[in-house]
């Protein structure tokens, strides 16, 4: 398992011969089922299949080298005890220890059992299981279906207009399946919420299916499922989204029935104290896992008083303060603040779409309060440091400092995006000088977050107590290498080529491209720039993209967050 398994490492990042490669085990008391599967481009099955025999048969033969056995150990240890942050999972690994093997402390014993597993049990297994004469192979080729393509001109895949009442519409059609999309942004999320109301976004998101118009939130509810509706809203750093999947037979009926929602939502008091409740218990899991709580804090000692301080989850004080008349209020300010874009996709006409788009039009046609976006923050010009504990076994080490602004700057946007692949994955050069080379940490990356206004990059690493002072240094030596440096071509080339990669799979599913081109309209890019992404990343050159990141990197302030075990600051 895991990105430095034999076979990722083998088939995909040496061999190339895969775009992915994963293995399974699936074990219900008796029964237990094991497997292989990857993906390939076309005309590289034979060539991955032949590889992947040949590995396997490697492993049958009893020649699985004893550092993989240890490093899989470990990984499966840390993710069993990822496993137990989480109170249903220890339920649930609880219930399962009573039904398949009579005791409740299973997890215990599997603990014991993994630290116990020698060479030799592996070798074993593998001589008997990998019997290819039990086996069954299937294979999935391309057959000449239509396939959308980024190089249209717009009129095949992907299209954008103003509606009637100046609102941005996207639409990208394709009848493969009777299953259309619907994606909206408007304003809202952190950015546009005021002092003394961090979170309200999301409790807004939570609460707006509990009833609208003339239905309860139960008939509600039970109205999307008998439309074969699947619902979502979510609320950003930035934005507010709702967007639904439906069969193209009852869109008519879901697009009238979320214009009610939208129309007259009722926020029953009821329901929103409920959702009140339940992300008050979300930040308090989050204030208890190292990692996230480390974020968090970070975030809130970049930014102070800056809304984006808050953007992870909000702040407890204020969400446990909200009434119902501040969520209604608020969510009529999203509504009418100008800026929105939605998007239909799947198997539906332009002139649905228009027709459709006519009726939202009128839901947003109020003129009331508009929500506003603060200043932009001011960041000190000291590092700041802090150091906190936890009753968790982990340390985490957190260095964040300033980011890019690049809502309207798509090239901004790409050479992040490049960045940020550069920096995570086993090629990268933090997880070479941190877990490879030093072994101090078993998660090591970076985080990038940017929208209307400035944002942050967040270099992390999961260590042990007592190695938090290198970890840190070593994430400021990467920090000015890339000041000073930048990427090398090997890395500049290979981050490009993941980032083309990504592109090219945005189009193999018309949602995919829906959700991609409304992001991009709402934060003023145009929605048909995805059509020419490939060829502008292609154009990037390496001086260029280091001499852009440089004033980023060049002697940052920003914080540094440690996060110890109880005891050990």
């Amino acid at each position: 398992t895991g990105e430095s398994s034999i076979l990722n490492q083998n088939l995909v990042l040496d061999e190339h011969l895969a775009l992915g490669v994963r293995s399974f085990c699936y074990t219900l008391g008796n029964v237990s089922l094991a497997g292989f599967s990857g993906k390939c481009v076309p005309g590289r099955m034979n060539s991955f299949k032949k590889a992947l025999l040949k590995e396997l048969e490697f492993a049958a033969a009893g020649k699985i080298p004893a550092a993989r056995l240890k490093r899989e150990k470990t990984q499966q240890y840390a993710d069993h005890l990822r496993e137990l942050r989480d109170p249903v999972n220890i339920a649930g690994e609880i219930a399962g220890g009573v039904l398949y093997d009579k005791t409740p402390d299973a997890g215990d014993a599997y603990l014991k059992n993994l630290n116990s597993v020698t060479l030799a049990d592996v070798q074993n297994a593998a001589g008997k299981f990998l019997d290819f004469s039990r086996w069954v192979f299937i294979h999935q080729h391309n057959g000449k279906s239509k396939k959308r393509s980024e190089k249209s001109s717009g009129g095949e895949c992907l299209d954008s207009w103003k509606s009637e009442a100046d609102n941005t519409v996207v639409y990208a059609p394709d009848n493969q399946l009777p299953l259309c999309n619907f994606f909206l942004v408007m304003p809202g999320g952190a950015l546009h919420e005021s002092y003394g109301y961090y979170g309200i976004s999301r409790i807004v998101a939570a609460a707006l299916t509990a009833g609208c118009g003339k239905y309860t939130e139960k008939s509600l509810l039970s109205k999307m499922d008998e439309l074969g509706m699947e619902f979502d809203v979510s609320a950003g750093a930035n934005s507010l989204v709702l967007e639904f999947s439906a069969p193209a037979g009852s869109m008519n009926k879901a697009v009238d029935l979320l214009v009610e929602i939208l129309s007259s939502p009722a926020f029953e008091s009821s329901a929103v104290e409920r959702e009140k409740k339940r992300w008050l218990e979300i930040i308090k899991e989050r204030a208890a896992n190292p990692v996230r709580a480390a974020l968090d804090r970070g975030m809130q000692l970049l930014y102070g008083e800056h809304p984006y301080a808050f953007s992870k989850c909000g702040k407890i004080a204020d969400v446990a303060a909200l009434s119902r008349e501040d969520i209604v209020a608020f969510f009529r300010r999203c509504c009418n603040s100008g800026g929105r874009v939605w998007g239909f996709a799947g198997d539906c006409k332009r002139s649905d779409v228009e027709r459709w788009s006519r009726k939202f039009d009128k839901v947003f046609s109020v003129s009331e309060a508009e929500l506003s976006r603060p200043e932009p923050a001011k960041f000190s010009k000291e590092i700041q440091f802090e150091e906190f504990e936890l009753d968790r076994e982990q340390t985490v080490v957190l260095r964040m400092i300033p980011g890019p602004e690049s809502a309207e700057n798509s090239r901004l946007l790409d050479i992040f995006e490049i960045l940020n692949q550069a920096e995570n994955g086993l090629a990268s050069t933090l997880f070479k000088s941190i877990r490879e080379e030093r072994a101090l940490s078993y998660s090591v990356g970076m985080n990038f977050f940017t929208g209307f206004q400035q944002g942050a990059l967040s270099f992390y690493a999961m260590t042990v107590a007592g190695a938090e002072k290198e970890v840190l240094q070593l994430l400021d030596d990467e920090i000015r290498r890339l000041g000073n440096c930048g990427l090398s071509e090997e890395e500049f080339q290979a981050a490009k080529a993941g980032i083309l990669f990504d592109i090219g799979r945005t189009f193999d599913s018309c949602e995919t491209l829906l959700h991609t081109a409304v992001m991009d309209a709402y934060y003023g890019r145009s929605p048909l720039e995805l059509l020419t992404r490939k060829e502008k990343i292609n154009a990037l050159s390496r001086e260029e993209f280091n001499r852009e990141i440089k004033q980023y990197f060049t002697a940052p302030a920003g914080v540094a967050v440690t996060v110890l075990p109880t005891g050990k600051k």
